[in-house]
């Protein structure tokens, strides 16, 4: 008779129930933050190419001039732009170039190119069209980020490509010498 006193006792005892329900849970609610944590730094990878792009373009056009020392500075200014993120040429790749028109058809072609990174993006100077008039030039930039999961064990990469396009600030075409 006491071990039945004793099972029934148990039935209507609920310490520990917390502990138990929390036990079941903090597997979902860990994926649930991991998720969150890797959903911000993709955004933040995202954010800072673009911004990157930007970035080159603006500063390759404030210029008269460039040269390969110049645009080799714009590339150190475009890799803290993607701070606290691994900014190496490995993952971070890009490509600049002088789209000029021509003085009668207004057709665009390529004046100079510019790469910095192991797999810097091709620059099709047709995306221009439309964009200047016979003489002018534009500046087109190619930013190319190969994002690495923070979280090991997903061991995913994605890449993010951004273009920026701006116009000469002081001058219709701008020399690369």
């Amino acid at each position: 008779m006491t071990q039945h006193r004793r099972i029934n006792g148990l039935a209507g005892d609920e310490r520990g129930v917390a502990a138990i329900e929390f036990a079941v849970m903090a597997p979902f609610l860990m994926l649930i933050w991991l998720g969150a944590v890797e959903a911000c730094a993709l955004l933040q990878a995202s954010d800072k190419t673009l911004s990157a792009a930007y970035t080159v373009a603006d500063l390759t056009a404030q210029g008269t001039t460039q040269t390969q020392a110049n645009l080799n500075s714009i590339v150190s200014a475009a890799q803290q732009v993607m701070s606290p993120l691994p900014t190496t040429l490995g993952p971070l790749s890009i490509a600049v170039a002088s789209v000029t028109f021509d003085a009668i058809t207004g057709k665009p072609a390529t004046a100079w190119t510019f790469t910095a990174g192991n797999q810097a993006p091709a620059i099709d100077p047709t995306i221009a069209n439309n964009l200047g008039g016979p003489g002018a030039s534009v500046i087109i930039t190619k930013v190319k980020y190969t994002y690495q999961s923070y979280i090991t064990f997903l061991e995913n990469q994605m890449t993010f490509n951004e273009t920026a396009i701006s116009r000469p600030r002081f001058v219709n075409q701008i020399p690369l010498n």
